[in-house]
């Protein structure tokens, strides 16, 4: 299990943490919902970004209530990175912002990113534009639909609304950008 939360702005604070010992674990457990889980070692995964290529420890916590198999081990992402991702979310999403908002062509956007030789290849920004694609429009369709609850004489028609990508996609990322100030 992953749990994503706030462990420094940066790779460069994550590292000044937590480089040689492990965060707290402050939640409740997330699979027992009682024990305190204890530390479980960690594993060094990369974080890539502009400006930045470093391996950094994800560390690891074990239920103590639960099985001692793999369901039984949670680990902390810092929120900086997106699970199973290598590249930085901000970078990320400088990408789909650049490709929403500028309209470039996917030669264009791969010039500008690509700071470094081939940081990133054609197929894995158009792979990012897919799947965040079909994300946001399940979360701008949730949103759409909970305003409507509460406020129906709002007229928002959510089908149309989610239907467009480029809508979805710069609506979810102005949403994301308004909720970091906080």
């Amino acid at each position: 299990m992953i749990i994503i939360t706030f462990l420094g702005v940066s790779v460069k604070e994550y590292l000044a943490l937590y480089s040689e010992k492990s965060p707290d674990f402050n939640f409740k457990c997330p699979i027992c919902g009682s024990c305190k889980p204890h530390r479980h070692g960690h594993f060094e995964r990369w974080a890539a970004g502009e400006d930045v290529e470093e391996q950094i420890p994800i560390y690891r916590y074990l239920c103590q209530n639960g099985k001692n198999g793999r369901d039984a081990t949670i680990s902390l992402l810092p929120c900086f990175l997106w699970p199973f991702y290598s590249m930085l979310s901000a970078f990320m999403e400088k990408a789909i912002c650049l490709m929403v908002k500028n309209c470039l062509s996917w030669r264009e956007l791969l010039d500008i990113l690509n700071s470094r030789a081939a940081l990133i290849s054609g197929k894995t920004l158009m792979r990012w534009v897919r799947v965040m694609s079909k994300i946001f429009a399940e979360v701008n369709t949730k949103l759409l639909s909970l305003l409507l609850k509460y406020f129906p004489g709002f007229g928002l028609p959510p089908a149309s609304l989610t239907a467009d990508r480029t809508a979805n996609l710069d609506l979810t990322l102005s949403l994301g950008g308004f909720l970091r100030k906080f």
